[in-house]
């Protein structure tokens, strides 16, 4: 293995952890809306240390992937609706949640087995984050919310690069995973996965620098 790709796979989680640690450390100072992210952040951190357990161990992590993809999908919505709130409606929602829900599980069991790669559902989850951080960008160049949140302005425009950045990014890795698994050389493949892996400490960069600038509030 190329020794770029084994130092970005080894140390990917090193932003992830910070970030999570600095978010357990100010959490009692957040506002709803970080606090929300931080649900994410503190899920994210669990399953990559469980994952990196069974990884050093050679045992198959991808049970984990299955469980990461919908559970961190219900985490970051439930941060887009209070984000959103006004603009899309709660039926909205409950109605892309429980669809996700479902898709994800029936994917999980019937079509993309929870030992294999689950490119289907990642890829849909990618498509819909995406959709949502857009929406995000647009009600945040409104003028009226610009004045009305201000403090929260810096926070929410972070975080949602974070996502919008990631999750396009990471599509097509996605999308054509199990191909690029199956059909292309071990270089090839390390090199897709580490720009994968820069674009996830990408995200929780902007994660952190969003924690860092969001508004504390007193207890």
């Amino acid at each position: 293995m190329e020794p770029l790709a084994v130092f970005l796979i080894e140390y990917a989680f090193v932003p992830e952890l910070i970030t999570g640690l600095y978010a357990a450390l100010v959490y009692r100072k957040l506002t709803v809306q970080a606090r929300n992210i931080s649900y994410f952040i503190f899920f994210s951190c669990i399953i990559e240390i469980i994952s990196k357990i069974l990884w050093y161990r050679g045992e198959n992590n991808l049970p984990l992937l299955h469980l990461y993809v919908l559970v961190g999908f219900l985490l970051i919505i439930r941060f887009y609706r209070s984000v959103l709130v006004g603009f899309i409606h709660d039926y909205i929602f409950l109605f892309v949640t429980i669809s996700f829900a479902l898709f994800t599980v029936v994917n999980s069991l019937f079509f993309e087995t929870i030992f294999n790669f689950n490119s289907t559902a990642l890829s849909v989850q990618a498509v819909l984050l995406i959709i949502f951080s857009i929406f995000t960008f647009i009600v945040l160049m409104n003028d009226i919310v610009k004045d009305r949140g201000s403090q929260l302005h810096p926070f929410l425009n972070w975080i949602n690069s974070g996502v919008f950045v990631y999750y396009l990014s990471s599509l097509m890795v996605f999308y054509f995973g199990k191909l690029l698994i199956a059909d292309y050389s071990s270089l090839i493949n390390q090199y897709l996965w580490g720009i994968h892996v820069v674009f996830l400490m990408v995200m929780y960069c902007c994660f952190f620098i969003g924690l860092w600038k969001s508004p504390k509030v007193s207890n």
